[in-house]
């Protein structure tokens, strides 16, 4: 875990995926850019939802290529994936947020 705090870049879910892992979220808790795979069912879910998930989404090898140069050689913006994701767990991912959800499930 300590090794993990450390990185700037977290790449999740290599394989094609519905939704990004709890790795993910924790990545984005320590404010890494964090890369993963999602199907395109996932990402119609979330723009239902109007879930603006700041993760990259890489599903080709050269997508995947592309943005970790670009993740790699500029800072800032690797800066800003970063603070979007863990701007982005806080609002979707806390305890109180999940408990929340999980409450209104069950009341209908």
């Amino acid at each position: 875990m300590t090794r993990k705090a450390k990185a700037d870049i977290y790449y999740d879910e290599i394989l094609p995926s519905p939704f990004y892992g709890v790795n993910a979220i924790e990545a984005g808790a320590f404010k890494m850019a964090v890369i993963c795979n999602m199907n395109k069912y996932a990402r119609k879910y979330m723009q239902e939802r109007k879930l603006r998930c700041p993760f990259i989404v890489c599903a080709t090898e050269p997508e995947l290529k592309r943005q970790l140069k670009r993740l790699v050689l500029n800072k800032q913006f690797r800066k800003e994936r970063g603070e979007a994701s863990f701007q982005y767990v806080k609002k979707v991912h806390t305890p109180k947020v999940c408990v929340n959800r999980f409450l209104k499930l069950i009341k209908g």
